[in-house]
């Protein structure tokens, strides 16, 4: 599996751990925006530590990108 299928597939899992926690659906694009925003904010207090840890960094980059793909997911289906 190339890289890039690595890290798909893992925001694929992160996104299916994380609808199992919470809901699988935003209730609108302003929830999407809001989570998508603090998971950037925790993303961006990883990289200002003094010493960043890169799978801390890796972690909260994917938990971001599959919030992006849930927002993505929510867009499409609201406009079906």
């Amino acid at each position: 599996m190339n890289e890039v299928s690595e890290i798909l597939k893992d925001i694929h899992v992160e996104l299916s751990r994380a609808n199992k926690i919470h809901k699988p659906k935003f209730a609108s694009l302003h929830e999407g925006y809001g989570i998508i925003n603090e998971e950037f904010d925790e993303l961006w207090d990883e990289i200002k530590r003094k010493e960043p840890v890169d799978m801390l960094i890796v972690e909260e980059a994917t938990q971001l990108a599959a919030m992006c793909v849930k927002l993505i997911m929510f867009v499409k289906e609201e406009s079906r």
